[in-house]
This record gives structure tokens, C-alpha cells and sequence, in this order.
């Protein structure tokens, strides 16, 4: 179960709170304005009281059409975030990886190191960028690895579906493809 509890601006300040309260996915804390808590029962009500702050017409779409909540509680309880794409999406991965690791205290991993990926391409081609580099790694089944494919077919990201645990890994995609036909909660 998580408390929740409600701030005003002036107890907030400027800071971010993300850091000290979404890596606490069991019991999220702090000082409630009337003296109490708020028990909200478990972190999918937490997170869904949270999404619909925003009220917005995409942030209702992912609600109803995706396991919104599934997603974030296996990014929160996860150990270790290897996140990967090409293009635009390589930029996003480490976004991603900077944002969960700054902010959310995460141990995110973008595996976007130029030296490693050109070398890899060099030796046994680009569609084993990332394999080869999840090899070095060692996912373990408390990590996720994250694909993010606009198109959901890139040789590299394949190659990760093929050859990783299917339970570890999550994608992001906005097309039909691989990455969309066998990744839950693209």
C-alpha cells in the first residue's frame, strides 16, 4: 500500500519532489496540510490519481487504451533500466535514461555509448548493436530492457525480442511490427 498526501505550493517550494517520492513505490509519505494521511490503498491507485491531475485529452487516451500503470510500477520496481533505439529514438533513450536516472534515482541505461556501438558494428554488424551490448550487462529478471522503435522492425531491436527474456523486456512503438506484435505495453 502507498499514503499519499496533498501539499500546498508553499511546502513544495521549487524542487522536484519525483526523486524523494516516486522511488518509495511501498510507502510514499509526507506531511499532509490537515495533520493526517491519506491511505490510497496500492501504487496503481497512486499512479492513476496522479495521470488524471493532467486531464487532458492524450493523458485520457493512455489511461483507458494502455497498461499505463503496469508500465510505470515495472519501471519503479525494476533494478536496472536498459533502454535502446535508433535515430530519434536513440535520442529519446537517453532522455529517458537521464530523466529516471537524475530525477527518479532509477539506474537507467541508454545504450548509446558511439565507441562501443561503431565497434560492435564494425565487428559482427549493426543489427547486433545492443545485443552485444546487453551481453556485456547481464539483464537480470529484476531488470527491464526498454525498445523504442517508431517503426517496430529494426534489425538491432529484433534481435533483442529473438534473443532476450520475453518477461524482461518493455517497448515503445507507434507502428505495427515485431516490437508491437510480441512486446507487451508498447
Amino acid at each position: 500500500n502507498a499514503g499519499m498526501v496533498l501539499l500546498n505550493r508553499s511546502e513544495i517550494g521549487n524542487g522536484d519532489l519525483m526523486g524523494k517520492v516516486l522511488p518509495k513505490v511501498k510507502s510514499i509519505y509526507t506531511k499532509e496540510i490537515l495533520g493526517g494521511w491519506v491511505d490510497i490503498g496500492k501504487i496503481d491507485n497512486y499512479i492513476n490519481l496522479t495521470l488524471k491531475l493532467y486531464k487532458n485529452e492524450q493523458v485520457d487516451w493512455a489511461i483507458k487504451n494502455t497498461p499505463i500503470t503496469e508500465f510505470i510500477k515495472r519501471i519503479l520496481e525494476a533494478d536496472r533500466i536498459f533502454i535502446m533505439g535508433n535515430g530519434g529514438s536513440f535520442t529519446t533513450a537517453q532522455h529517458i535514461a537521464l530523466d529516471w536516472s537524475k530525477v527518479g534515482k532509477k539506474s537507467a541505461i541508454a545504450l548509446d555509448s558511439a565507441p562501443m556501438i561503431t565497434a560492435y558494428a564494425n565487428d559482427t554488424g549493426y543489427e547486433n548493436v545492443f545485443l552485444s551490448q546487453l551481453d556485456i550487462y547481464k539483464p537480470g529478471q529484476n531488470d527491464i530492457i526498454l525498445l523504442i522503435s517508431g517503426s517496430g522492425n529494426s534489425p538491432n531491436i529484433r534481435k533483442v525480442i529473438e534473443f532476450c527474456p520475453a518477461n524482461i523486456i518493455m517497448g515503445m512503438t507507434g507502428n505495427k511490427g515485431l516490437l508491437k506484435e510480441r512486446v507487451p505495453m508498447t
